[in-house]
């Protein structure tokens, strides 16, 4: 800013990137780094599959042509309008055919230590956790999602250089709390990868597959397709003896909490298929299962202390506990048989990370892991072991326990998709949509809300399992009185038909830059509908409590709309599975 134009009431600190635009050309993924060896930059590398055949929502937010919408985040605050999300796509290469078919399997320099968490936030919580996570010795950090929770990448970026240092290798799968600022010119995609040039990973980015640990960090349930095949061809083609999956929704089963089905059982079968670990987070608490060898029908392997990871055998943890709050449990998930430890709000935990050590004792097919909270309590300790297969057609033999359901979603691309039920057009714009709610139970709300789906269609051979709308929050009213007391109404109808169901959800569920997930939407179906033209939902419900006054007020469910191209739009979700 010239100075005569500069305000002297406000100082502007830019950050100094040496490589303001990394990819001066359209990005190739997965950005692999395999740099010749300071002590950890070489020995964990990412395989970024945020393009990455379970669709997620927002899966239309991933061409340069789109932009993010516009939202006001409620209030009369100023609108923000979010940068383009630039065209990636995985850099797959073929195997040389003189390559020898044997591999020579790469293993991590001895004692290396890795932390695993997610659901971060800023504060007195988070930084403690670093410091925690820095006091135990470790050489790097694999993060699941959901950064700062307050849209601001360099705040972020602050405390994690004030706590570990400018150089510590740092991986993050993409959150849907991320997601508004993933694509900014300083957003943290780009906070991100420039880490990388600064820890001197860059060189060898070029799709060079397996050295050492192999990490992917994958957008599923939170942006792009593609999410298994892309997993699938990386860890066919890695020379590691350890590998990790990492993103940040879940399935309901494979959670201690209250959250849905967000991103289908395809991915955590896939990796399952080549012994990779399953990293997650979103619910904010621990859990992790025994040694799955079926996600999908819940089937375990073995209950054993030490855990062997090969090929069809491996397991699954939530770690949400990186600082932002802690949850109380779901009874009914904590009878799961499939748990191996559980800890929530309910049982005391403070927040921490899973703490592993790689190649330990001399044998690089070993490793020692245990979750570690600030008050220096150890919640659950376990081995693990790895047993990579050499055998490539491997994954070809296990074809039969396949995952048999599908997950498809069909978002709104049209803004004329989305109208209300009556005049005046006051709870509906083309960028966002306000469910239309009254207060109290004995008001009903005087509109509706109509959402029209396109070209609905199961794929072939399979019936309807589930289906479920997810609405992009933005704004809703605060939860006045006893945390969490308010609660939800909302009924969703098909029209045409008497068939409704009836969407109650305490207040405090509505979290604004969440995917607000409906029931089970299945019984507004019949499970043989193989093709549809238009399926129309109606939406109108209550809000338990009186409305709030002042300026500033929120006394809306305010969501994404349509947004520019769909992004971010109302979806439709269908999960079949095959005919028998």
């Amino acid at each position: 800013i010239p100075s005569d134009q500069a305000s002297p009431k406000c100082q502007i600190h830019i950050k100094s990137f040496r490589n303001p635009l990394l990819f001066p050309s359209p990005p190739s993924f997965p950005l692999l780094t395999t740099h010749p060896m300071r002590p950890i930059t070489a020995v964990l590398f990412a395989l970024l599959a945020m393009a990455t055949t379970t669709t997620g929502f927002g899966t239309l937010c991933q061409s340069a042509s789109r932009r993010y919408p516009t939202t006001h985040r409620g209030g009369t605050d100023p609108q923000r309008v979010f940068r383009g999300a630039p065209r990636v796509l995985p850099n797959l290469h073929a195997r040389n055919e003189t390559e020898s078919t044997e591999p020579e399997w790469q293993a991590t320099p001895p004692n290396l230590k890795v932390a695993f968490f997610g659901d971060q936030g800023i504060g007195d919580e988070p930084r403690a956790v670093l410091e925690m996570i820095k006091g135990w010795g470790a050489d790097g950090i694999v993060h699941a999602g959901d950064l700062d929770y307050l849209f601001m990448p360099l705040l972020w970026l602050k405390l994690i250089d004030d706590v570990l240092g400018a150089e510590f290798p740092y991986f993050v799968a993409i959150g849907n709390h991320d997601l508004f600022n993933w694509h900014d010119r300083f957003g943290y995609r780009h906070i991100i990868e420039d880490r990388l040039f600064r820890t001197e990973m860059e060189d060898n980015c070029h799709g060079e597959y397996g050295v050492n640990m192999t990490i992917i960090l994958s957008g599923v349930g939170t942006m792009g397709t593609g999410h298994s095949d892309f997993i699938a061809g990386a860890l066919q083609q890695t020379r590691s003896i350890w590998k990790v999956c990492a993103w940040h929704k879940l399935q309901h089963k494979y959670q201690p909490g209250h959250k849905k089905d967000e991103v289908g059982y395809q991915v955590y079968d896939m990796c399952r298929h080549y012994g990779a670990i399953i990293q997650t987070a979103h619910e904010h608490s621990f859990a992790r299962t025994h040694l799955m060898s079926n996600f999908e029908e819940g089937t375990i392997n073995s209950t054993d202390f030490t855990l062997d990871l090969r090929p069809g055998n491996t397991f699954a943890f939530v770690s949400g506990l990186g600082g932002k709050e802690i949850r109380v449990g779901n009874p009914e998930r904590a009878k799961d048989p499939w748990w191996a430890q559980i800890a929530t709000n309910d049982h005391g935990i403070s927040y921490g990370a899973l703490l592993c050590t790689f190649h330990v004792d001399g044998n690089p097919n070993h490793a020692m892991c245990e979750f570690r909270d600030i008050d220096g309590v150890t919640w659950d300790r376990f081995n693990l072991t790895s047993t990579p297969d050499p055998q490539e057609d491997k994954f070809q033999a296990m074809q039969d326990d396949r995952p048999k359901t599908e997950f498809v979603e069909y978002p709104i691309t049209n803004p004329r998709d989305i109208f209300v039920s009556s005049w005046p057009l006051t709870t509906t714009t083309a960028k966002t949509v306000n469910l239309p709610v009254a207060f109290s139970p004995s008001v009903t709300a005087t509109t509706t809300t109509i959402l029209r789906f396109r070209n609905v269609r199961l794929p072939a051979n399979h019936k309807l399992l589930n289906a479920h709308l997810q609405l992009m929050g933005i704004e809703r009213p605060e939860p006045h009185g006893t945390e969490g007391a308010r609660s939800v109404r909302i009924t969703v109808t098909r029209r045409g038909t008497t068939r409704q169901v009836e969407w109650v959800d305490r207040l405090d569920e509505f979290e604004p830059s969440e995917v607000w997930v409906s029931p089970d939407l299945g019984s507004l179906f019949d499970d043989f509908e193989a093709e549809v033209e238009t399926i129309e939902l109606e939406v109108g419900g209550v809000i338990e409590g009186e409305a709030g006054e002042g300026e500033g007020a929120v006394n809306v469910l305010e969501a994404f709309a349509w947004g520019e191209e769909g992004c971010l739009a109302p979806t439709l979700t269908w999960q079949s599975i095959v005919r028998e």
